[in-house]
């Protein structure tokens, strides 16, 4: 018998309960202190809320299930028509693999329980035939993924439910839930599953239970009440027209006999259809032995050892209330458990989600012990009383007692008496000790629902999502699709971790991070990912200290923020520093020597870039500048090149001397030695020599950035030498910018100051201040209360485009000239002197008002061209979602919608430009039933092309093109990750990417030899060239052959494809007279084989 479970660290941003015995008697109870209660987790409210609003209707400010079912029609419909696809796209799954998602649906197979069924709640059902070690889908193309419930008849064909509305409640909004397509039925063990006709009405289906006897018999506990068919489901009917009320728990036990909470009422049957008898009483006048009729949500568990036992749980204001248990097959009840300080499986820290997450089971074998989950897990014994089953704190470190937080459903195995099963938002976890410890088994279950994802400079992927975190993954590692949840925020003094959200990853600086959790929890990691530090300045940002409160006064549950980086940005204000100082050999405090020797060796900047530009400059040393100073006495040397005492005291004895000469096992590099012997010992002063240098006008030398000391490239443009010209600015052209999203609100606004804390906030220094918090600049505010939802910027940093919950669209522009507080920051007068007018220089324009009840969902800019911009809308009962501008940056930019010719009146969640498209005008959006495309957004009437082939029917909430910023580093591509393929974040079946946009440019370090090495390779002449380049085939056989050519920014110039060109052709030509001069980055693509190279144009 476990005592309890001695842990002491908080992983995950979850309940950690150490140790809590409550001991109850079937008369009175008396409960035990525990040793520790830490409790802290947000509930599920928040995400129901935030995804409501992305679907509601926003007429009516809910979802109606015709619209959804509409849409569905409509998608299917849509994908039965035959048309070449706009783009091709094929997609593979990137994982995580081994974190699951939300499961209410889980079945052991009754003849081989090596067979078990989980299904996901927005990611479809998985089954597994080797009990649990790894598990595959079923259908990912099945008409509705959102499985909520699953039985199996006598038969065994096997029965599921979808829709999740009923158990996904936020208050007053709706259902954050996936709605339901009906039941879904398998005659082949599972193998295939086919829709039921009469059932696809039904937006919700949390229970089935099949009759042990009539295989013909089924039971559906739906939104609209009892549901039973008599012909394995073909036929459906209400018992004798009563049980219309939403059914949330139904269960039969071994003599067929069901059991069903309707509405406020407990029910159960005699063992007929229609034999239902109400066992529950009013609460007015109830007796102690008596079942009491309650509004929250309930469980019934029914023994499998005797029918007999029966035990209910119920809740109040959504917090466990009650356990009650009944010895007599419902005719009295017995309270067990009633919820107190300590006991509270539903609750954490008073916030109740007894209707997002409850359950209870009854021991196969033993029938006088049961299992209780909400948010965390408990058990309780007639012997023992109740304690913890689980710790849901631990998680990643193989802490034996680990179950993830939020528990939807228990299961004993029917034939493995020691085995039980945990169904929770982490997937499946297995018990193989009767509970004493557990461990996950979710390998292959994929059903992460992801909000964000971003991708690192080497393919990394990073991404916030609903109940387990933020995750990692690294394809690069010998298990690619595993992922790691990251560590919480230090947030104000704690670490904080919960439900992820946006997501991001420097390519400037691949140490430096972000993540957040809800409601703008936001961090910064420097130290890959290892920890993250909040970044806030409090003090402006959060005047009454409202952020981390768990509501959205401080920023929405989502909030949005985005990090811009560019490798050369023209506009830059910034600066570095070239110093021709004098070479210096400090020898510190004399210490009684008299004789001092060194050498000084000339500074020689050297690299050779990889679009073939060569540095290989060394510094001229000037010997006639030399000095040595030990106190008062100096050393130089005379027009001769001998040393000469001078000052007080100096005076030289023999054997001193300066020598300059070339350092043949220094690589050739100039070098002076000198000696210098005193005639007396030097006690206490320091002795320090100097050496004068100098460089030509036009000489290329190397600084670094402020950036993560990246190497900048320039001529001279005059002489510099350490005694009258030793500084030299530069323009630090490495730059990025940090933006998030706040609410505003009133709640967060300073005393006196006009402008609210909340809005649009930009840093400057998120790169460069790596160590204290960065310095934020309030660009804008919105109107009151509005959240910001998404938010673009423009390729050159200068345009900065919100969306936002009130169905606007904002752009922020004149970046490129905010540069510091006075022209970047809206409150920068108000902070200095309040009369005096703000001389901010960045422009807000509501460029388009979608109307409230509009969910702006994403907005997408070309990344070489800011005119370029998509802006895509959610919300059923709406027929635009997906509109275009042209001219984004003008005065008055005009929006035009793109989706009155053929797309699914469905939301849509997720835009992205192909970069790699010459035209500039093929589009990528990410909708509630997965991926389309379009080669012209903006042709007057677009054509949308369903693009799923790989991926699933499942909604995709983020869409990523790979796009290098490092090109100064990556000629070659890295196995296994390829620039410009689009990364894909589902809200259910994990992340997805394709290669099918990709091109082989980028993204390993390499050696200058290896480039050149590249360019022999691929025989590119003539080389420089003015009109025309010829590249060398050398094909083996028949092959198709691309190729393309990318300016040193990355961006596309030129694609070129010839179709099975015949091995007998020895070369190509490619015109390049419309071509800037300068050089460029070219790639040849035959068959399988790619080979990259560089050529100039003049």
């Amino acid at each position: 018998m476990k005592k309890g479970i001695l842990y002491s660290s908080l992983a995950g941003f979850g309940l950690v309960l150490l140790s809590l015995a409550v001991y109850t008697n079937q008369g009175a109870k008396e409960y035990y202190t525990p040793r520790e209660v830490t409790a802290s987790k947000d509930g599920y409210k928040g995400a129901a809320e935030w995804l409501h609003r992305m679907r509601a209707n926003p007429q009516t400010g809910e979802i109606d299930p015709k619209d959804v079912e509409n849409a569905r029609i409509q998608a299917r419909q849509f994908a039965s028509k035959k048309s070449t696809s706009a783009l091709g796209l094929t997609w593979e799954n990137m994982g995580p693999n081994d974190i699951g998602g939300r499961i209410r649906a889980f079945l052991i197979d009754k003849d081989n329980p090596d067979i078990m069924f989980a299904g996901g709640v927005s990611g479809g059902l998985f089954k597994t035939i080797n009990a649990g070690a790894s598990w595959a889908p079923i259908n990912d193309l099945q008409e509705n993924l959102a499985v909520v419930s699953i039985a199996q008849a006598a038969n065994g064909d096997i029965y599921y439910g979808t829709g999740e509305g009923m158990y996904y409640f936020a208050n007053g909004v709706g259902t954050g839930g996936i709605a339901g397509d009906g039941m879904f039925k398998s005659t082949d063990g599972g193998n295939t599953f086919s829709v039921l006709p009469s059932t696809t009405t039904w937006a919700s289906i949390g229970k089935i239970v099949c009759d042990p006897n009539n295989p013909n018999l089924v039971y559906a506990a739906t939104n609209s009440g009892v549901q039973v068919s008599e012909d394995g489901g073909v036929t459906w009917a209400n018992p004798a027209n009563t049980f219309g009320a939403a059914t949330l728990d139904m269960t039969i036990d071994s003599q067929g006999r069901v059991w069903a909470k309707i509405g406020d009422r407990f029910y159960k049957s005699d063992g007929t259809v229609g034999g239902f008898t109400e066992i529950s009483k009013s609460q007015v006048g109830i007796q102690p032995n008596e079942l009491p009729r309650t509004s929250g949500r309930s469980r019934i568990a029914v023994s499998p050892q005797d029918p007999n036992y029966v035990y209910v749980i119920t809740t109040a204001s959504n917090n466990f209330d009650k356990a009650y248990r009944s010895t007599d097959g419902g005719a009295n009840w017995t309270v067990i458990g009633e919820q107190n300080f300590y006991l509270n499986p539903h609750g954490a820290q008073g916030n109740g989600q007894g209707t997002y997450d409850n359950a209870v089971t009854v021991d196969a074998t033993n029938k006088d012990r049961i299992m209780v989950g909400g948010v965390t897990l408990w058990e309780w014994t007639l012997s023992g009383g109740w304690e913890l089953a689980a710790s849901i704190g631990g998680s990643g470190g193989g802490f034996p007692y680990y179950v993830h937080a939020d528990m939807h459903h228990v299961v004993w195995h029917p034939t493995k008496p020691n085995f039980v099963f945990a169904l929770n938002d982490g997937g499946v976890f297995r018990s193989k000790n009767n509970g004493e410890t557990w461990d996950p088994i979710s390998k292959g279950f994929v059903t992460t629902q992801f909000y964000s994802i971003a991708v690192g400079a080497n393919g990394e992927i990073m991404g916030g999502t609903q109940d387990n975190g933020t995750i990692f993954i690294d394809p690069a590692n010998y298990y690619s699709e595993s992922g790691v949840r990251t560590p919480g925020v230090n947030f104000n003094g704690s670490v904080r971790d919960g439900d992820g959200g946006y997501a991001d990853m420097s390519k400037l600086n691949e140490d430096v991070m972000f993540k957040e959790m809800q409601y703008g929890v936001m961090g910064r990691s420097t130290d890959g990912g290892d920890s993250y530090e909040s970044i806030y300045d409090f003090d402006r940002m959060d005047p009454n200290g409202v952020a981390g409160n768990g509501s959205n006064a401080f920023a929405d549950f989502i909030m949005p923020f985005t990090l811009w980086e560019k490798l050369n940005d023209p506009t830059s204000t910034d600066s570095v520093i070239f110093s021709a100082d004098s070479l210096v050999n400090d020898f510190g405090s004399g210490g009684g020597d008299s004789v001092f020797e060194g050498s000084f060796v000339a500074p020689r900047f050297e690299k050779t870039t990889v679009n073939g530009e060569v540095v290989n400059t060394t510094a001229t040393l000037d010997s006639l500048g030399f000095t040595l100073d030990a106190g008062s006495r100096r050393i130089t040397v005379d027009a001769n090149g001998e040393l000469v005492a001078s000052g007080v005291n100096s005076s030289l004895k023999g054997g001193s001397f300066i020598n300059y000469f070339i350092d043949a096992s220094n690589n050739n590099l100039p070098t002076v030695e000198f000696k210098v012997s005193f005639d007396s010992i030097v006690k206490n002063d320091n002795v320090v020599a100097r050496l004068p240098i100098s460089y030509n006008a036009g000489d290329k030398i190397i600084v670094k950035s402020r950036t993560n000391d990246i190497d900048l490239i320039y001529s001279l443009p005059s002489a510099a030498n350490s005694v009258t010209n030793p500084e030299i600015l530069f323009q630090d052209a490495v730059q990025s910018a940090f933006f998030v999203g706040l609410r505003t609100n009133t709640l967060n606004t300073p005393t006196g100051n006009p402008n609210d804390a909340g809005g649009i906030w930009m840093t400057r220094d998120v790169l460069t201040n790596l160590v204290s918090t960065p310095e934020w600049y309030h660009i804008g505010t919105l109107a009151q209360s509005e959240l910001p939802q998404c938010m673009a910027v423009s390729g050159d940093g200068d345009v900065l485009y919100v969306g936002t919950s009130s169905g606007r669209v904002y752009r922020f522009s004149n970046l490129s000239n905010a540069r510091d507080s006075a022209s970047a920051d809206i409150d920068d007068f108000y902070r200095t002197d309040s009369t005096r007018a703000s001389t901010s220089v960045v422009q807000k324009t509501m460029i388009r008002n979608f109307g409230g009840g509009r969910a702006v969902t994403s907005i997408a800019t070309h990344p070489f061209d800011k005119d370029k911009l998509v802006v895509t809308l959610g919300n059923y009962g709406s027929t635009d979602h997906v509109y275009y501008s042209g001219n984004a940056t003008a005065a008055a930019p005009v929006l035009i919608q793109k989706d009155l010719s053929g797309l699914p009146d469905f939301p849509v969640y997720a835009s992205t430009f192909n970069f790699n498209d010459p035209t500039g005008k093929q589009v990528v959006i990410g909708t509630e039933m997965g991926v389309y495309t379009t080669d012209d957004i903006s042709a007057a009437s677009v054509t949308w092309t369903a693009e799923n082939t790989g991926l699933a029917n499942v909604p995709v909430f983020d869409l990523i093109q790979q796009q290098t910023i490092r090109y100064d580093l990556y000629p070659t591509f890295k196995e296994g990750f390829y620039e410009g393929a689009i990364y894909a974040g589902t809200h259910g079946r994990g992340i997805f990417r394709t290669g099918s946009t990709q091109d082989y440019i980028g993204i390993k370090e390499v050696k200058p030899s290896e480039v050149a090495e590249a360019t022999k390779m691929l025989n590119v002449y003539p080389n420089p060239a003015t009109d025309k380049i010829f590249i060398d085939l050398a094909l083996e056989s028949r092959a198709d052959v691309t190729v393309t050519i990318r300016n040193i920014s990355g961006q596309l110039m030129k694609n070129v494809t010839y179709n099975k060109l015949s091995k007998d052709v020895d070369n190509i030509e490619v015109g390049v007279s419309n071509l800037a001069k300068g050089t460029y980055v070219i790639t040849l693509s035959k068959g399988s084989e790619v080979i990259s190279g560089k050529f100039i144009k003049q």
